[in-house]
């Protein structure tokens, strides 16, 4: 789940490291999810709506984990929580996060969050809603 812009620039990298993203799409290894049409299917009055939510990731994630070689793990990328704290949504950024560790222990699947443009470690200190966030993930790297 990520915007157009992000994808347009994906698409050339993982070219470059030798993914033909066209034959990924057509056997369902690849699957773009603009963020704003992704984030429509589920939110109800500026909130998450969770069997919403659980029911559009989890149709992605058996399709994804269908197209996979054995011993393979499906890996998510998303940026909806960074576009709902944008927004001022916080309440829904933090659900989102909750929301997705059902998904990780149901679908043992990886999700990887990108927030671009922050300095995550300088915004921890002031932003007690940028914590709440962060402190959902397993693992928070600064880039």
């Amino acid at each position: 789940m990520a915007s157009e812009s992000h994808h347009n620039q994906l698409l050339p990298t993982l070219q470059a490291y030798g993914l033909h993203v066209d034959v990924a799409i057509e056997q369902g290894r690849y699957v773009p999810v603009e963020v704003v049409d992704a984030l429509s299917n589920f939110m109800v009055n500026d909130m998450v709506d969770p069997s919403r939510f659980v029911s559009t990731f989890g149709g992605l994630i058996r399709k994804a984990a269908e197209s996979v070689e054995p011993g393979r793990r499906v890996t998510i990328f998303g940026e909806g929580v960074q576009v709902l704290w944008e927004q001022g949504k916080r309440a829904a950024a933090i659900q989102i996060e909750k929301l997705c560790h059902q998904i990780v222990e149901e679908y043992d699947v990886d999700i990887l969050c990108g927030y671009s443009g922050y300095n995550v470690e300088g915004v921890l200190h002031s932003d007690i809603i940028l914590q709440q966030i962060c402190a959902e993930h397993s693992a928070v790297y600064p880039w």
